[in-house]
């Protein structure tokens, strides 16, 4: 999903504890980051692709938890295209926002 397998050691770092026996033994993993951290990790890698990424609209607006992550990618990377598609996507998000 993310193009990688890199996202298991990031999202779900091995931790190491000692055991009785002066042994070390892995913890069962746990997800290290929240939603935000969610968010900027796929940013991220969707930046790996696209020449500019916005920031993402989260989604439901109005009702908890959130599921879903809305992100506006960009694939035209001269500065003139980026800039009208960051001033449609902003004007998106900001009606996303107050709605």
């Amino acid at each position: 999903m993310f193009g990688s397998d890199a996202w298991e050691a990031e999202l779900y770092p091995k931790v190491m504890r000692e055991d009785l026996f002066d042994g070390l033994t892995e913890e069962p993993r746990q997800r290290s980051v929240d939603v935000a951290g969610l968010e900027a990790y796929t940013k991220g890698r969707l930046e790996t692709i696209f020449p500019a990424v916005l920031k993402p609209l989260p989604l439901p607006r109005n009702k908890k938890p959130q599921r879903f992550s809305l992100f506006l990618c960009i694939s035209n990377g001269d500065r003139k295209a980026i800039g009208l598609a960051t001033r449609v996507g902003n004007h998106i998000l900001k009606a996303g926002m107050s709605s």
